[in-house]
């Protein structure tokens, strides 16, 4: 049986045709995350959104067998790839959805988040959920990309057509509409005392080809930039001219993405 689209994303078609860096900048962030959490031996934790298991299985290493992880998500089949991985015994895989977390109300010490709010459209529900299941005194630390504010880089001269219907979109998919300060303000009213958000900005320098990946394939099926201008009316002929575009307007060499993200710390 085929894997489903968010496994099938995870483990092969977000990797553009130089995998090492992607792997290595998601290597940064999940030890970013784990840090702002703050994890110690023995705690109890959540990986909410865990997909194939960045996040929570460095995190099972850390809390040890005398804690307590639970790798939580929608695929049954990334789960399952995590749990081929699995070494320390603590951890849990449960396939469940980020907004009714299967635990009794402040089980978790610490949340640990990577990319997951960007795909929920109900951002106060998942911080209600997120008070509801960490401790008083609790943790949840996130990552996530603030697309609406991504920089493509490139010569985009006569496709203003393309890049109109993409703003008008925008506001419409969750990948990219994400805004920190309406994110803190959800997490303050749902009941955390504390909400710190470090806001980051990365420039990297990529390929006409990565960027043209990146578009098609930067995110699954119905959240992609691809996908997202199909659905606003763009035709898939239009769409392949951009891409095009993509690679022979940077001919000449690498162009500069500036991909601005958060990291967010709130404390229950």
């Amino acid at each position: 049986m085929p894997e489903d689209k968010w496994a099938q994303w995870l483990k092969e078609k977000r990797w553009p045709d130089q995998r090492a860096p992607l792997a290595a900048s998601l290597d940064a962030v999940r030890d970013r995350v784990l840090a702002v959490a703050d994890l110690q031996p023995g705690e109890r934790v959540i990986d909410l959104g865990a997909g194939t298991g960045l996040l929570g299985l460095k995190a099972a290493e850390m809390v040890g067998q005398d804690g307590a992880v639970i790798l939580l998500d929608i695929s049954a089949d990334a789960l399952r790839e995590a749990a081929s991985q699995a070494r320390v015994g603590c951890e849990r895989f449960v396939v469940a959805d980020a907004l009714a977390c299967p635990v009794h109300d402040g089980w978790a010490d610490a949340v640990v988040m990577r990319s997951v709010l960007i795909y929920i459209a109900d951002r106060r529900a998942a911080a209600r959920e997120l008070a509801r299941v960490v401790r008083p005194g609790g943790r949840v630390a996130i990552y996530e990309p603030i697309n609406r504010r991504v920089e493509w880089g490139v010569d985009t001269t006569g496709f203003e057509d393309v890049l109109a219907a993409y703003r008008s979109a925008m506001e419409k998919n969750p990948i990219t509409n994400l805004d920190e300060h309406l994110l803190a303000t959800g997490f303050r009213e749902a009941g955390f005392a504390s909400v710190e958000i470090d806001l980051v900005e990365t420039r990297m320098p990529v390929s006409g080809s990565i960027l043209a990946h990146g578009l098609k394939y930067g995110a699954p099926s119905g959240y992609n930039a691809y996908d997202m201008l199909l659905a606003a009316g763009v035709s898939r002929e239009r769409l392949d001219e951009l891409l095009e575009a993509c690679v022979t307007r940077t001919a000449g060499g690498p162009i500069m993405i500036t991909s601005p993200a958060m990291y967010m710390l709130a404390i229950r």
